[in-house]
């Protein structure tokens, strides 16, 4: 992965540092991960080989000709997601592990990371009248595939929700409903798990069978949080 810096100074060299780790500020001498010092009059800087899924930060400073001008104030970026193999696992113990998702809903919808909930450890994904969609797998068709995982809703009354594939994560008409998962009551945490060789089976879903995503649709005005979710190929015995 890569990012590209547009550079306004242009009279001057420019010192470019870039961490993974956190930058603070007054930090006199941040520690970086890359590093470039820029020509005078260079407009446009890339760095390569960084992380997928990282939030990076960086600070610059002007080499002048009686030292070096204050550090700029850190600023951070976030490098794209690639594509999820199968095994996918998540546990969602930081906001990282939410970052590939996407949400399909209306205002007001939402998607985060929590730790109001979780199932193991201290965190999971929190869903509130939307539909969370999982990262592009790298496969040419989810037919063989399972994914299974814990739900817990905080309604009262029973609440489901639904599991099924997505062909585009920017048109929700897309999505084609599998699976309804039903939790009891809310208050704690449910396992679910759901078979997508639906797909084998039904000619109607034949519009479904290289749909790269799985999505799982929570009802408007329902708040799901999600954990331990794993995606696999279903055993053969």
């Amino acid at each position: 992965d890569s990012v590209e810096f547009a550079i306004n100074n242009t009279n001057s060299p420019v010192e470019i540092r870039i961490s993974s780790e956190y930058i603070g500020k007054g930090d006199t001498d941040p520690v970086p991960e890359f590093t470039d010092t820029v020509a005078a009059g260079t407009t446009v800087v890339s760095f390569r080989g960084l992380q997928p899924n990282t939030t990076y930060y960086y600070v610059m400073r002007s080499i002048c000709n009686n030292g070096y001008s204050d550090w700029s104030t850190p600023a951070f970026f976030n490098t794209r997601c690639v594509a999820a193999e199968i095994p996918y696992t998540n546990d969602f113990e930081n906001v990282a592990n939410t970052r590939c998702w996407s949400l399909v809903g209306v205002e007001g919808s939402s998607l985060e990371y929590s730790n109001e909930q979780s199932h193991t450890g201290s965190g999971s994904m929190k869903v509130y009248s939307g539909t969370a969609v999982t990262p592009l797998f790298n496969v040419t068709t989810l037919s063989n595939a399972m994914i299974t995982g814990y739900a817990y809703s905080d309604q009262e009354e029973s609440s489901s929700f639904s599991i099924g594939l997505m062909i585009d994560v920017n048109d929700v008409s897309t999505f084609e409903s599998l699976q309804t998962i039903v939790v009891p009551q809310g208050g704690q945490w449910v396992e679910f798990t759901a078979y997508l060789d639906t797909l084998l089976y039904d000619t109607d879903l034949s519009e479904w069978m290289t749909a790269p995503y799985i999505a799982l649709a929570t009802g408007a005005g329902n708040t799901f949080y999600y954990d331990d979710i794993t995606v696999e190929v279903i055993p053969s015995c």
